[in-house]
């Protein structure tokens, strides 16, 4: 049985070809054995050297070209698996930006009044409809009893200052001690004045009592701050009638009132500062 291996007996065939072949090429004259034994040369470098070199150098850039395909395949798949993550991001940031331009537009209206930006940064789960805390503080002049409004209409007053955050009760709060004054729009010189008593969570309005009897409020008219009570400057929007009730034995009348503002959805807000009227 041959021990020899199958490079060994490659290696001696090439060997025995190459003595075969200066065997031939001496029988022949000189310029044929140069030629001759040039070509063999050339074969077998070709053969043995040239061309394995050109397969490895193949290989290696076909692997590397399949590394490098593969890096950029895994690099495509997690930013298709993040697009999902850019684009709430995305209608996040256009949503302050909508908050922002309806907050610009509202500052005009109030023009008479100081005004703060600040964005919502906590917001208690158990305690959504009643607090929430904002990033503004008394170094930035926030007091106690400031009105707090969203794009939309009235949210609520600060309650607690501290040097860099404040605390907001809404309106919505249903402790039965969020009284606001406020006055239903009849028309552009007629209003009726009333008190905001509490907001009712099953309905999901304001509960407002009209001190005087009126058949003239109808649904939709405009509901807005009176600025009696000293806490409220007037004129702030608070929501729209609803509906008109009848209560036994209550003098006035009682309505529903939808708010303006929607209380589940915004992060910035303006206070306003009536002490500071420019």
């Amino acid at each position: 049985m041959s021990k020899l291996t199958r490079f060994q007996k490659i290696a001696i065939l090439s060997i025995l070809v190459l003595i075969l072949l200066g065997i031939g090429a001496s029988m022949l004259p000189n310029a044929t054995v140069y030629n001759s034994g040039s070509d063999v040369v050339s074969m077998f470098r070709h053969t043995f050297i040239d061309n394995p070199i050109r397969v490895v150098k193949e290989w290696m850039s076909d692997f590397s070209n399949l590394w490098s395909a593969q890096d950029e395949n895994k690099q495509l798949k997690l930013l298709l698996e993040k697009q999902p993550q850019y684009e709430a991001l995305l209608q996040e940031e256009q949503k302050k930006v909508k908050e922002y331009e309806e907050l610009l537009g509202l500052r005009s209206t109030l023009q008479q009044y100081d005004q703060v930006f600040a964005s919502v940064i906590a917001r208690d789960q158990d305690m959504w409809n009643h607090t929430l805390i904002i990033n503004k503080g008394s170094k930035d002049h926030i007091q106690k009893d400031m009105a707090v409004m969203s794009s939309k209409g009235m949210i609520g007053k600060i309650i607690e200052v501290s040097e860099f955050t404040s605390k907001v009760k809404l309106l919505t709060s249903e402790d039965r001690m969020n009284s606001v004054s406020v006055k239903v729009m009849i028309d552009s010189e007629t209003s009726s004045e009333g008190i905001l008593q509490r907001y009712d969570a099953e309905k999901g309005a304001f509960i407002v009592h009209i001190f005087a009897n009126t058949d003239k409020i109808e649904k939709d008219m405009k509901v807005v701050t009176s600025g009696n009570g000293g806490v409220y400057p007037a004129g702030l929007l608070i929501g729209s009638v609803s509906s008109v009730e009848a209560f036994d034995n209550q003098v006035g009348t009682s309505l529903y009132v939808e708010p303006a503002a929607d209380f589940h959805d915004f992060q910035t807000v303006v206070i306003i500062n009536q002490n500071g009227e420019k």
